[in-house]
């Protein structure tokens, strides 16, 4: 059921709190709202949930939990903002923007997640029971930092949230995900598979690489800012990268901070990023079939279609040559495989 409310400060309004369903192996669903999002039951604890929507209004999703799942949140596009009320008065607010990723979980909890009119919004959610999370590190919680543990515990009375920028290694796993061109249970195998793994770079870019760092030194926006400007320009440059020397003069950073900013960030080297975005953007145009393998070298900046040929190898396990000729080892199945 849904109710319009124009008298809420927002304009025209739109509540939802029904459930949505979907089937893995049908591959049909139940929505709420027209076919914007869908549910895949991945096994006992664990659960994808994708949303792929413009509102024609601002969009609220009342939520009233009781033994709150672990969420591990992925904002593709759009904003989202999430009030949470919980315990004696307590309330919580997120802001998920475009191109973040988040942890939480908040049991006994009700609140409400509102999405702006107009604005392209897709979001993948990964719900996770904390017992089964407690299984999968087979009791090994050495470098779990204390307030997350409560919630692995799965504590009634713990409160836990963390957010970040999307690694490279987060990006391509999504983008995999939602371009999945399996079907039936070879389909929910590999949704099973890439759920863990986006679970895995998570927990590894909040939690246990915090947990490793002896004395991280907090990075100012301005710096964030400069750093985020570096990674456009080597988006930019990729085919013919500059020097981490000159790319620290354009964004006026010395190479130090550069360096140790960038990974701070992204999870990567400069380099490390640019060959990943290399080996991304060679995978991608291998798929369309409009250019050879030495074209796409060129097209991504190796002048030496053998390195390319033996990175592009190391990166995904197969030549390009081959990968090329037989599309069984594509990941993508175009946009439309997982959402309408």
């Amino acid at each position: 059921m849904s109710i319009v409310d124009r008298n809420g400060g927002f304009g025209e309004t739109e509540y939802f709190d029904k459930p949505v369903i979907y089937d893995p192996i049908s591959e049909s669903s139940f929505d709420i709202s027209g076919k914007w999002s869908k549910r895949v039951e991945l096994g006992p604890g664990l659960a994808l949930i994708v949303t792929d929507v413009t509102f024609p209004r601002h969009f609220v999703v009342r939520f009233d939990i009781e033994r709150a799942p672990l969420l591990f949140c992925f904002i593709l596009s759009g904003k989202a903002r999430s009030t949470i009320n919980h315990g004696r008065g307590g309330k919580t607010s997120i802001d998920g923007n475009n191109g973040t990723s988040h942890i939480s979980f908040f049991p006994k909890s009700r609140g409400v997640s509102e999405f702006s009119a107009g604005t392209p919004a897709r979001i993948v959610h990964i719900q996770l029971d904390p017992i089964l999370l407690s299984t999968l590190l087979h009791g090994e919680f050495d470098d779990i930092p204390p307030d997350f543990y409560a919630a692995v515990e799965g504590s009634l009375k713990s409160r836990y949230h963390c957010s970040g920028i999307m690694t490279p290694n987060l990006q391509i796993a999504l983008y995999q995900m939602l371009n999945c061109s399996y079907h039936g249970l070879t389909r929910f195998l590999f949704l099973e598979g890439k759920a863990l793994e986006l679970v895995a770079f998570q927990l590894e870019q909040f939690l246990f690489s915090r947990k490793r760092e002896k004395s991280p030194q907090v990075l100012r926006q301005s710096d964030i800012e400069r750093i985020h400007e570096a990674r456009d320009i080597v988006i930019r440059n990729m085919k013919q990268p500059l020097s981490l020397m000159e790319l620290a003069r354009q964004v006026g950073l010395n190479e130090f901070k550069l360096k140790r900013g960038f990974r701070r960030v992204f999870g990567k080297t400069v380099f490390g990023y640019l060959h990943e975005l290399r080996m991304e953007r060679s995978r991608l145009l291998l798929e369309e079939g409009q250019m050879n393998v030495k074209e796409i070298s060129y097209a991504v900046g190796y002048m030496d279609s053998g390195r390319f040929s033996d990175a592009f190898k190391r990166q995904f396990g197969v030549r390009p040559s081959l990968y090329y000729k037989n599309k069984s080892f594509s990941y993508s199945g175009g946009r439309g495989s997982l959402l309408p």
